[in-house]
């Protein structure tokens, strides 16, 4: 009897290993660096926040996987403010390059910039155009779909130069 309640214990477990640990429902996730990064560069540089322009997503959300049931999981950044993570993550990978960085809001124009921003050697802020993970969990794997666009607005404080950097994934 022991052996047969191991047995089926071990198979249960093995199932429930194969389908998947997951449920349905609201997942939250942090988001961080999770690569090493090496202090090389020094400098000031001022943060805007990340403006999420995303339309027709909630606050926070990131995306879902299709569980194999059909139902679904939904991903949302925890505190619901994608901009806000990333513009933590975007501070958090600088001060690992070795900058000095501090929250900051500027108008994304060269000739509007003044004296309002001196001794800061850059800016730099970004506008969230999309971001979605679609996710569909079929035996043994997830299929995942990314979709990524965000456009990175950097101001060079000594050339007086503002560079547009559009990224897509």
């Amino acid at each position: 009897p022991y052996v047969n309640t191991a047995l089926v214990l071990i198979i249960a477990a093995c199932l429930f290993t194969w389908l998947g640990c997951s449920t349905s429902g609201q997942k939250f996730i942090y988001m961080d660096l999770t690569q090493p990064v090496s202090a090389s560069e020094s400098g000031r540089i001022g943060i805007e926040p990340f403006m999420d322009a995303r339309q027709g997503t909630g606050d926070g959300y990131v995306g879902y996987r299709r569980l194999l049931d059909q139902s679904q999981e939904t991903y949302f950044v925890s505190g619901f403010d994608l901009g806000r993570s990333l513009t933590r993550t975007a501070g958090k990978f600088l001060k690992m390059r070795g900058f000095e960085t501090e929250e900051v809001q500027f108008e994304k124009s060269a000739d509007k910039l003044g004296k309002d921003f001196t001794g800061y050697d850059f800016l730099v802020g970004g506008t969230i155009n999309q971001l979605e993970m679609a996710a569909q969990k079929k035996t043994g794997r997830t299929h995942v779909d990314l979709n990524i666009s965000i456009t990175i607005y950097v101001m060079d404080m000594a050339a007086q130069s503002l560079k547009t950097q559009p990224m897509s994934y």
